[in-house]
């Protein structure tokens, strides 16, 4: 079977049908971008065209329920902020990797059930919650016959 695109590769796996490989995708941590880099990746080809695995645009929709966003403390090694979604937490500067979870502002059901409806319909821009709030490239621009 020759090599797919990758827009041809997810139409078939979509369909229960055979494709020439499983798709593959990724979503590295910059601090892994920027070792790859260091290893010898080079500088304008994008990760994906590197390890030639598929090319998945992605987008974010904010469904969080619209908690104030805040930087409550910030150092050279890392910030403290509070999201969207009623955490505090505390991301280093120079390590990629899960948050840590300081603090939550729901921690039962009788807080959930407060969340005044407005704040679940509408983000803080203004637009309806589920509303695309932008598209994340990772590499720039891309060849629309090859993404999914």
């Amino acid at each position: 079977m020759p090599e797919m695109k990758t827009n041809e590769r997810m139409k078939l796996i979509i369909e229960h049908k055979e494709a020439d490989r499983c798709p593959i995708v990724d979503y590295p941590w910059q601090s892994a971008l920027v070792r790859w880099r260091k290893e010898g990746m080079p500088e304008k080809v994008s990760f994906e065209d590197y390890f030639e695995i598929d090319k998945i645009m992605r987008f974010h929709v904010d469904n969080s329920p619209g908690y104030p966003e805040s930087v409550i403390e910030e150092t050279e090694e890392y910030i403290i902020n509070t999201t969207g979604f009623g955490v505090t937490q505390k991301n280093w500067k120079n390590a990629g990797g899960v948050p840590e979870y300081l603090d939550f502002t729901i921690i039962n059901p009788d807080i959930w059930n407060t969340i005044p409806p407005k704040q679940w319909t509408q983000r803080r821009d203004g637009a309806n919650i589920g509303t695309v709030s932008g598209t994340e490239v990772s590499n720039g621009r891309r060849e629309a016959e090859t993404q999914f």
